[in-house]
């Protein structure tokens, strides 16, 4: 691998191992989060409005919220205008000629997948983020789908209480096969092996 990697510290070894050369950078960009409830809220509405009352029903209630947020012409006063949306289009561009910017001096830029730990099959969010309009427990997710980069998460060990743990690798817009290519490398050197008592469980 070559070229220079952004990468969460306990992860250098095993990148150095396989020759690149990491450095620990700021991307340089605030939180894209309102840019992204912008888009997000705009889509939810325009996907409900083909559901039929009866299909909406049984939608979960996060992304009916976010519909309702989303919808212009939905209520008694409007909540994302055109004005808005149009002004969030252009903060999207931004953001992606920045990390365009970003990714001539680096290859990759390597992340935490999540900045919490795994919470339990069926919960949507963590407990400890009440509000489901907001994504504040996945930044390191939403930025480059914003930017369309390509990304891949990456097991990479688990917390002491046997929890998974990723890492993200990101590449520039249309380096899809680099971002491939790095995750493959790196499970080649750090395969994922589940622990002996998960496997035990999962044959039961």
């Amino acid at each position: 691998m070559k070229g220079k990697v952004d990468t969460p510290s306990r992860n250098p070894p095993i990148l150095a191992k396989l020759g690149a050369i990491v450095e620990e950078v700021d991307p340089g960009f605030a939180n894209p989060r309102s840019i992204f409830q912008t888009f997000w809220k705009a889509g939810a509405a325009k996907l409900l409005r083909g559901f039929s009352p009866e299909q909406q029903a049984v939608i979960k209630e996060g992304l009916q919220a976010n519909a309702k947020e989303g919808d212009a012409f939905g209520g008694l006063r409007q909540r994302i205008t055109l004005t808005e949306y149009l002004s969030t289009q252009d903060a999207r561009e931004v953001l992606g000629r920045h990390l365009q910017r970003f990714h001539l001096n680096y290859d990759l830029l390597i992340t935490p997948t999540l900045p919490v730990v795994a919470f339990p099959v069926g919960q949507n969010r963590p407990l400890s983020y009440i509000d489901h309009l907001e994504r504040d427990w996945s930044p390191f997710a939403y930025p480059f789908n914003l930017t369309q980069q390509p990304a891949a998460s990456i097991p990479c060990g688990f917390t002491k209480n046997g929890l998974p743990v990723g890492i993200q690798t990101v590449a520039a817009k249309y380096r899809d096969l680099l971002v491939l290519q790095a995750a493959k490398a790196y499970e080649t050197v750090s395969p994922f092996i589940m622990p002996l008592e998960v496997n035990t469980n999962l044959s039961q």
